[in-house]
């Protein structure tokens, strides 16, 4: 159904604190040929992220409890490591307030109810493929950093600091010694 760089098939953490609306948005996932994962609370989405289980996209909806759904978006922010990795709120499309707590807890993308909506699927498709495709290409580029021996800095001008990389701090002290 969906053409991907990936011979598997993406994995969906899905958090709901509603049984049924659980079974409508499983059957819609599994239907697309992706896996899911269900986890009822909020804690229950932890715990499972700190498992060596890869997963491709995480799904939550307002009604997860146990912490609350925005702390649960906050927290797999932090343990995942990056605003790159899409978590996606389902979330009616009237709720601005939601929206907003839900961006600033690190939400990546909205999706309002009904989610039998067909381009749901394809909607998260595309996230997973844009974040697998940032983490190749980012790999890729780091590679040819380390294998060009080139450096990067970054200028921080809210702060006025440049952020020098290791291999800019080397070739500008010519080869001598330079902390880490």
């Amino acid at each position: 159904m969906f053409e991907h760089d990936s011979p598997q098939p993406p994995r969906i953490l899905l958090a709901t604190g509603d049984a049924d609306h659980d079974g409508v948005l499983v059957s819609v996932l599994m239907s697309a040929g992706m896996d899911v994962v269900s986890a009822r609370a909020g804690q229950e989405v932890l715990t499972i992220l700190q498992r060596p289980l890869q997963v491709d996209l995480l799904l939550l909806t307002a009604t997860v409890t146990a912490p609350d759904a925005w702390t649960v978006c906050a927290q797999a922010r932090a343990l995942l490591g990056g605003a790159a990795w899409p978590i996606v709120f389902v979330l009616p499309g009237d709720d601005q307030g939601g929206m907003r707590r839900a961006l600033a807890a690190g939400a990546t993308e909205f999706v309002a109810p009904p989610c039998d909506d067909p381009a749901v699927p394809y909607r998260l498709r595309g996230l997973i493929d844009h974040h697998r495709r940032l983490a190749r290409d980012s790999h890729r580029l780091a590679l040819t950093k380390r294998l060009a021996r080139l450096g990067h800095w970054e200028y921080a001008p809210r702060h006025g600091t440049v952020h020098w990389s290791l291999p800019s701090r080397q070739l500008i002290a010519g080869g001598t010694k330079v902390p880490d």
